[in-house]
């Protein structure tokens, strides 16, 4: 498994994020960006992996975001890349998010980030990210993700690993996040559509498929949550 952490050796998040992978017999390439600032084309790709514009991923509250106007809407994506290549400051820290298929299992569909807070009136909200995907499929003007489609073969409920991946890994910084509201984050991964115990069962017994019950479903994992406290 090959992991990279952009790393910040004086931030705690950083230092504690690295000691976890380590922790799970992980060894990342540690790059300190500080030092080694990610040249343009490695960022603008991890842009387009998360999904997000360069000001997503940056520290509005340095103050070179203030003294380079980085708020300037005129600007273009590759002058604010620009700008964080030459002050590295300006890049938020990232969330490592890796995961792998089961060596017996169905391949990896996506990634997604679920994120719960309670706003100032103590009503719960909750709100599901796509972080990395499988397949070259882009999210859409809504933000939606299309499905990655199915190799399930009804009739002998099988499938194939042709679509997928074996893994995914990324990093994410939350575009919405706010540090004075408590929140959780969770990473649930999803498998490639495989053929529900239902279908197992028709086949076997040479029945007709359940018209009540779906004929496929999408097997998944869950992490343990992350709590963000102000």
């Amino acid at each position: 498994m090959s992991v990279t952490i952009y790393h910040n050796p004086r931030c705690s998040k950083s230092r504690e994020t690295l000691n976890l992978l380590k922790e799970h017999a992980i060894e990342p390439d540690v790059i300190e960006y500080l030092k080694e600032p990610p040249d343009a084309a490695t960022l603008g790709r991890l842009l387009d992996m998360l999904g997000l514009e360069p000001r997503d991923l940056m520290r509005k509250k340095e103050k070179e975001y203030k003294a380079l106007d980085l708020a300037n809407p005129d600007l273009s994506r590759d002058r604010l890349i620009e700008a964080m290549i030459e002050h590295p400051r300006l890049i938020e820290r990232p969330i490592v998010v890796i995961a792998s298929k089961d060596p017996l299992g169905a391949n990896l569909d996506r990634v997604q980030i679920v994120k719960g807070w309670v706003d100032a009136s103590g009503e719960l909200h909750d709100k599901v990210f796509d972080v990395v995907w499988s397949n070259e499929r882009a999210l859409d003007a809504s933000g939606e993700l299309p499905a990655v489609g199915t190799t399930v073969d009804l009739a002998t409920a099988t499938y194939r690993n042709t679509i997928g991946a074996g893994q995914l890994a990324t990093v994410w910084t939350d575009p919405e996040f706010d540090a004075r509201q408590p929140a959780l984050y969770y990473a649930r991964v999803l498998e490639i559509p495989t053929p529900r115990w239902s279908t197992f069962d028709a086949v076997r017994a040479n029945l007709p498929l359940n018209e009540d019950a779906a004929a496929t479903i999408q097997e998944r994992a869950w992490s343990s949550p992350i709590w963000f406290k102000p």
